[in-house]
């Protein structure tokens, strides 16, 4: 079974739940993989400071999908069985990530600029 992620990109840090967009990724969810992977999308997303959630979730989808079938796909929401939630939106004009283990209930692990993130020394 792969590490599952969900990525739940939004427009702004407090945006409603019905303004998200969602992309599941089946395998290879842990941070030390989709932290620099999520430096791959930058290009194919608008230039920031604009920052359109829509967009960055479609960047994303065309940054990792290399072939067909189901690896990397949009979710309908939030609630698909994850080991790893990753919330993104633009701050300071910058995209902002959260690490988290729970979407709805848990403190974020991690939280900063994308571009500031560091691995771990031992990830669990």
């Amino acid at each position: 079974m792969g590490t599952h992620a969900v990525f739940v990109v939004k427009g702004h840090e407090h945006a409603a739940e019905d303004d998200n967009h969602f992309v599941f990724r089946h395998w290879d969810g842990y941070p030390s993989v989709i932290m620099p992977d999520l430096l791959k999308v930058l290009p194919f997303a608008w230039p920031l400071p604009r920052f359109e959630p829509d967009d960055f979730a479609a960047a994303i989808i065309r940054a990792w999908k290399e072939e067909g079938g189901g690896n990397i796909r949009t979710a309908k929401d939030e609630y698909v069985v994850s080991n790893f939630f990753y919330v993104i939106y633009p701050k300071n004009d910058q995209v902002w990530v959260e690490i988290r283990k729970s979407y709805l209930t848990a403190e974020p692990e991690w939280v900063g600029q994308l571009q500031a993130w560091t691995p771990p020394p031992k990830e669990t």
